[in-house]
């Protein structure tokens, strides 16, 4: 008898196998997502502490900060900034020099790479009443000019 087509038995383990290589590969791309968000908040909170250090060399301070620790809507450049979950907040506060700021904002994952030498504790700063979401984390950078 000449064979020319699969078997049903055949084609359900190939199935199956196709099955589990899409989970492993599933499972694995999952924290991409996250990884690429906070790599976009670090991106976004450098360049927001490069404009609030331009807004600082011209107007000799910085930007008072809000009692709710979200970003002012004056000057216009803190509007271009928003975090990428729905366009949700980043935080910014003053410090008690007046030459430094603070720029917080809540990360998904744990292992994020802010440079350390600009890394501060939130809790140092008016940004510390703020409370992320279950899951996420405030992390928070200095700005000095």
């Amino acid at each position: 008898m000449n064979k020319k087509a699969f078997t049903l038995v055949e084609m359900a383990i190939v199935l199956v196998i196709i099955g589990i290589l899409a989970g492993i590969t599933m499972s694995n791309l999952a924290g991409f997502g996250r990884k690429a968000r906070d790599q976009r908040r670090i991106s976004d909170l450098l360049k927001l502490s490069a404009d609030l250090i331009a807004y600082y060399n011209a107007q000799g301070s910085f930007p008072a900060h809000l009692a709710s620790a979200t970003l002012p809507t004056t000057p216009n450049f803190f509007n271009n900034y928003k975090d990428p979950i729905n366009n949700g907040d980043y935080y910014y506060g003053t410090s008690s020099y007046s030459n430094e700021a603070a720029l917080g904002a809540c990360f998904e994952s744990s292992d994020f790479a802010i440079e350390k030498s600009i890394s501060i504790p939130c809790a140092s700063t008016s940004i510390n009443t703020i409370t992320c979401p279950s899951g996420r984390t405030l992390n928070c950078i200095r700005v000095r000019p």
